[in-house]
């Protein structure tokens, strides 16, 4: 329960400085300086479920989105040692250009699917 209860936590401060800040900055913010542990699958498994559930549950204020979400799981995983980067992306439609967040864990698509991932180019990735 602790858990869910610093991933809202973490979630409420990411939204505040997606408003005041730049990604970048909030990125190496999200970065732990000292990582606690490596995890196990179902541990990392865990997580994402966890991260899911409060992102899921949010309303307007802490609506889902991608960079939330990626931004979220990009902290825990991190803080836990996992090998995770994060990318960010840029499709152009027919009308519109759409941007989508994603990560990756030992460089494959990780919590997301290929086939979504897969018609964006990545124009940021962190860590380089």
């Amino acid at each position: 329960m602790k858990l869910v209860a610093e991933i809202f936590l973490w979630n409420l401060l990411v939204n505040l400085l997606l408003r005041f800040s730049n990604v970048i900055s909030l990125l190496t913010l999200s970065t732990p300086k000292k990582a606690k542990k490596n995890l196990p699958k179902s541990e990392i498994t865990r997580i994402v479920g966890y991260v899911d559930f409060v992102l899921n549950r949010s309303d307007f204020i802490l609506k889902k989105t991608c960079l939330k979400r990626s931004l979220v799981l990009y902290h825990f995983l991190r803080r836990y040692d996992c090998d995770v980067g994060i990318h960010i992306g840029v499709r152009k439609g027919q009308a519109k250009i759409a941007g989508h967040s994603w990560l990756t864990l030992h460089g494959q698509v990780f919590a997301d699917s290929e086939e979504q991932v897969g018609d964006f180019k990545p124009i940021y990735n962190y860590p380089n």
